[in-house]
């Protein structure tokens, strides 16, 4: 049986035929999946600093972590989809049984669970 897997953009939720799209800012990896029409837009908007940027490699090792910071959980590996899920759910937030979790989706719970521990 062949199993097929189907990209939704990140940024709209319904474009079919994502991408994955890695890129760094501040020496901070990101990654999302964008439809043919949104990455031609992030394409172009970044175009004028691409062509006056200099061609570089990723640091060797991995991504180096600043001193008294911490990675997100899904970069620890601590990332928990089931958890994700079940906290969007109980926050109304909209989200599938299965497949891909959204970054954005991600990013909320981490920064829920973050104000948990605070409180």
């Amino acid at each position: 049986m062949a199993i097929k897997t189907l990209r939704i953009c990140d940024l709209d939720g319904k474009s079919e035929g994502a991408e994955r799209v890695v890129f760094s800012v501040n020496d901070e990896f990101f990654a999302m999946d964008l439809a043919p029409a949104n990455l031609k837009k992030l394409t172009e908007f970044l175009a004028p600093y691409i062509d006056k940027a200099t061609r570089t490699e990723a640091p060797k090792g991995g991504k180096r972590q600043p001193i008294g910071t911490s990675m997100s959980m899904f970069e620890s590996g601590q990332f928990n989809a089931s958890a994700v899920r079940e906290w969007a759910k109980a926050n109304d937030v909209p989200i599938t049984d299965k497949g891909r979790i959204p970054a954005d989706i991600v990013a909320k719970y981490e920064a829920a669970q973050a104000q948990e521990k605070k409180a």
